[in-house]
């Protein structure tokens, strides 16, 4: 292995900011979604179902967009559905897949939630940025992330 490409003094800044960011900002954010009795991934699948036309999302494309493998949003889907908000149901054109419907309960715990919820991500994040700033992160973070996985997210609105 070449040598390591040591981070500079702002490299670290960064870095120990986004993790602190990651544990936690979004541990208290995580803190203000439990309140409803979901985590942050469900409250995720919740919202991408509500933002359909149909408030409905094949199985592979709701775990594409909520960036979740199969597995785990399958473990997602079970707690969803036992809590009544959201229910599977096949696909009449491929009998291989199914889809995430969100129920009536899933909609009004969504309407319900997602006051709460953007308050606490604008208390969190963007009430300490100007909107110039937050168009400077959110240009940074299309290089981090990609173009792409932006456009897989509004391709699903």
């Amino acid at each position: 292995m070449d040598s390591p490409r040591w981070l500079n003094e702002t490299e670290m800044d960064v870095w120990r900011a986004l993790l602190h960011i990651h544990l936690a900002v979004f541990g208290e954010i995580e803190r203000g979604i439990q309140r409803f009795g979901i985590n942050s991934v469900e409250y995720g699948i919740l919202a991408y179902l509500s933002e359909q036309p149909n408030e409905s999302l094949t199985i592979s494309d709701l775990g594409e967009v909520a960036y979740v493998s199969l597995s785990r949003l399958s473990h997602r889907l079970d707690n969803l559905e036992s809590l009544g908000y959201v229910e599977r149901q096949p696909c009449p054109c491929d009998k291989r897949s199914s889809y995430a419907v969100l129920t009536d309960a899933g909609r009004d715990l969504i309407e319900r939630a997602a006051p709460h919820h953007v308050e606490d991500v604008r208390a969190a994040i963007f009430d300490h940025l100007t909107p110039d700033q937050t168009h400077q992160i959110a240009d940074a973070l299309v290089d981090i992330v990609g173009e792409d996985t932006l456009a897989v997210r509004r391709a699903h609105r």
